[in-house]
Formats: structure tokens, C-alpha cells, sequence
């Protein structure tokens, strides 16, 4: 592919916190990020596609206060790499059986 077109992906779906949607969630925004790594070349990019898409639900609160946290100076979340995002992502909403 020329570096010149244009990679077009599909929107991951959007997440609303269901436990056993999480891991294809996650991953597709990972699929998106790694196709198109001069689009998403910091950290905040890649943790703001994915909040993005936490619109309902659960999981839109968790990204309310997860914004208001990483906005905040001297809070952890402001500095987080979006490998640690994923992390802290994961350990709030991993299906309860894992």
C-alpha cells in the first residue's frame, strides 16, 4: 500500500462496560492503534480513542472520572502509558470468572 492512502478500519463497537465484551473491545483498539501509528503517536492519543468509545453505561462513568483523575495535576492518571490504561481498564472490567 502507497504511504500516500488511506487505511480504512472499522470503529471498534462501543463499550458499555459489559464484562464479557472487554477483551474485543480492548483489542480492536489495539488492531486500530498499531495500523496507524503516526496517527496515534502518544500515549494521551491512544487512551483517548479508547475512552471515545465508552459511551453507556458503567463504563462511560469510568471514563468521567477516569478524564477528571488524568486532568488533575499530581494525579498518577495523568501520566499514565495507555499500556497502563489497558491495565487499570482491565482490572475494573475483566469478566468476574478470570
Amino acid at each position: 500500500m502507497a504511504d500516500n492512502e488511506k487505511l480504512e478500519l472499522g470503529a471498534p463497537p462501543a463499550f458499555n462496560g459489559d464484562r464479557s465484551r472487554l477483551e474485543a473491545f480492548t483489542a480492536h483498539c489495539k488492531m486500530v492503534i498499531k495500523a496507524q501509528p503516526k496517527k496515534f503517536d502518544s500515549d494521551n492519543k491512544k487512551i483517548a480513542y479508547a475512552l471515545s468509545y465508552m459511551k453507556e453505561g458503567i463504563a462511560e462513568q469510568w471514563k468521567t472520572q477516569y478524564i477528571k483523575d488524568a486532568t488533575t495535576a499530581g494525579n498518577a492518571r495523568a501520566s499514565q502509558t495507555f499500556d497502563q490504561f489497558i491495565t487499570e481498564l482491565e482490572t475494573a472490567f475483566k469478566p468476574l470468572d478470570k
